[in-house]
């Protein structure tokens, strides 16, 4: 969880939340046994208990997960210019980017 404050005086809570799947075994495998990864990453931004804007992006099954990535894009849509304006934007960025 991390906080920062906008412009309205407001305090905002990120929340980042990386959701398992479960891959099915490869009958082509001997040795091939199910087993979970990431797949999805959500961002949630709450002001109080009320939460303000949400994104989930989902990464494509050919590709390698990257909580780093993931994180990225969920903010940029959860950080909506119609929602927030520029400082808060940046301020939320400069908030996950030290984390």
């Amino acid at each position: 969880m991390l906080r920062f404050k906008g412009t309205d005086n407001k305090d905002y809570t990120m929340h980042f939340y990386h959701h398992m799947e479960t891959v099915p075994a490869n009958p082509k495998k001997k040795k091939s046994v199910a087993h979970k990864r990431p797949r999805h990453t959500t961002c949630r931004i709450k002001a109080g208990e009320e939460v303000v804007s949400e994104a989930i992006v989902t990464c494509c099954a050919k590709d390698n997960f990257s909580y780093l990535t993931g994180r990225k894009k969920s903010l940029t849509i959860a950080l909506d210019p119609a929602t927030f304006d520029r400082e808060t934007r940046r301020t939320a960025w400069h908030t996950m980017l030290k984390f």
